[in-house]
């Protein structure tokens, strides 16, 4: 369904014209189980998992997309040693998770068609690099739709027609992600896990790795500003001070310079805030308290940071190691990557080339870099094109952002574009998600309450941009109980 705003109905509208339905599948699904018991313990167990998630599915498509994004958590590839086998690890499975958690509520939110252009770019970048671009070798057109599906995960998640009324607690549940982490990782430790990655300096992972937990972090922080700035929920503020203490115990200096670019507006919000409501004086001293606490944890970060650059050490994704190289590797790395694609830097190496490409630096299989990425699978033509496309998305989601995280979702736009350089924000499926689905979310329009008649006893009001930290103020109303302007007009 093509729209731009929420439909209604559903598998409950299907069940109450066909009253019969439930019955007739549960005796089909018990004459199906009970045949693969009798052949296969192992397939009954996994069709009865099925079963339940399309139960769930139907009955609650929204607690069935919170279950998928609880899934990013987590880093099942580098967990499978302690759980139940290696197949748990692949990555194929928990990507097409979020693929399936998302479908049932896309279907009933519908998409908005302005935001399918990146998928458009894709297709013809892929279609021109295939046609006049040097593939690299290896690369078969199963490689080239897998890496399709990974890239665009986070822009089907951009194009849903989210509801801010009732989908803000998909960003509940992202803001909780580095909190669920490391609290999972805790749970993990007699197994035989660490919350903290082994090596010097020690890096926070939770149950994921220390650069997936820090990307997350950033996301789960601004999905906090936006639930604090639209919503007042009070358990954002803690949330928020949680997921950012992650990111700098993780250690990942992309994720940190995302964090500060992409809580900039928030922080400004609360000096302002702070003057207006203590005055020069006391102001002072707060703000030098303020600073003394940052330069604090600056000072905590600060050598982990520095011995990091000089140990040089990364993780190796091929062999789940921990590895010596200086720069951690990247450097050297982006160099070989850029060796490969000066063989056709017009068309590039064929999409799907960043995760099979061969480099002499081992364990990197992929660039750390979606810009470096783009031209070494695209070339400079699709790279390019693929690139302005995303831009003039991620401006459109911008201008509909209501003035009160407007601020907000600039900075989130533009520490995105920065940490891009950096790391794999839209290969890893955890940042992607994170990031450009608590932007998504962030800034939604609120559906449900422009499409409800008004009534005398309940009015709807419009968030008026405030001057302080906290959560916006109702606009006052003018006569006759009406508001003075459209909800999130502009």
């Amino acid at each position: 369904m093509l729209t731009g705003a929420p439909s209604s109905g559903g598998v409950g509208g299907l069940i109450r014209r066909n009253p019969m339905l439930p019955v007739l599948v549960a005796g089909l699904g018990s004459i199906i189980v009970g045949w693969l018991a009798a052949r296969s313990p192992m397939a009954a167990a996994g069709a009865i998992a099925a079963i339940i998630a399309v139960a769930i599915i139907a009955r609650s498509p929204a607690l069935w997309l919170a279950i998928g994004l609880l899934t990013i958590a987590a880093s099942p590839d580098t967990l499978y040693g302690i759980t139940a086998g290696k197949s748990l690890g692949n990555p194929q499975i928990w990507k097409g998770l979020l693929y399936v958690a998302l479908f049932p509520l896309l279907y009933l939110r519908g998409v908005r068609r302005e935001y399918l252009l990146v998928f458009a770019a894709y297709g013809v970048a892929t279609a021109m690099s295939r046609l006049a671009g040097t593939p690299v070798e290896g690369l078969s057109l199963g490689q080239t739709l897998s890496s399709l599906m990974t890239l665009c995960i986070a822009w089907i998640y951009v194009a849903v027609a989210w509801d801010w009324e009732r989908d803000q607690v998909f960003l509940k549940v992202i803001a909780a992600l580095p909190l669920v982490s490391v609290f999972l990782g805790l749970l993990l430790t007699p197994a035989g896990w660490s919350v903290f990655q082994s090596g010097s300096p020690p890096r926070l992972e939770g149950a994921a790795i220390s650069a997936l937990l820090g990307g997350v972090g950033v996301g789960a922080t601004s999905a906090s500003i936006f639930l604090w700035r639209r919503s007042g929920w009070r358990p954002a503020i803690w949330l928020g001070l949680f997921s950012a203490l992650c990111v700098f115990a993780s250690l990942g200096r992309g994720a940190i310079i995302a964090l500060l670019m992409a809580g900039a507006p928030q922080a400004w919000r609360f000096m302002r805030h702070l003057l207006r409501q203590t005055g020069g004086w006391t102001y002072l001293k707060l703000l030098f308290g303020g600073l003394v606490l940052l330069v604090a944890v600056f000072a905590l970060a600060l050598p982990g940071l520095q011995k990091r650059a000089e140990t040089g050490v990364s993780y190796n994704a091929e062999t789940r190691t921990l590895e010596k190289s200086a720069g951690s590797g990247r450097t050297d790395a982006w160099h070989s990557f850029y060796k490969l694609a000066e063989e056709n830097l017009a068309f590039g190496r064929g999409m799907g080339a960043g995760p099979i490409a061969k480099i002499p630096q081992q364990g990197f299989t992929a660039q750390h870099n979606e810009y470096l990425r783009l031209l070494l699978e695209l070339g400079y033509v699709g790279g390019l094109l693929v690139l302005f496309s995303m831009i003039i998305v991620l401006w459109r989601l911008v201008r509909s952002a209501p003035a009160v995280v407007r601020p907000d979702a600039i900075a989130l736009v533009l520490a995105f574009a920065v940490y891009s350089a950096t790391d794999n924000t839209l290969t890893a499926r955890h940042l992607a998600v994170a990031l450009l689905g608590t932007l998504a979310i962030g800034v939604a329009p609120a559906w449900s309450r422009a499409t409800a008649p008004a009534s005398d006893d309940e009015e709807q009001e419009e968030l008026d941009v405030p001057l302080d930290g906290g959560p916006a103020e109702p606009e006052p109303v003018g006569s006759g109980g009406r508001r003075l302007r459209p909800r999130y007009a502009g």
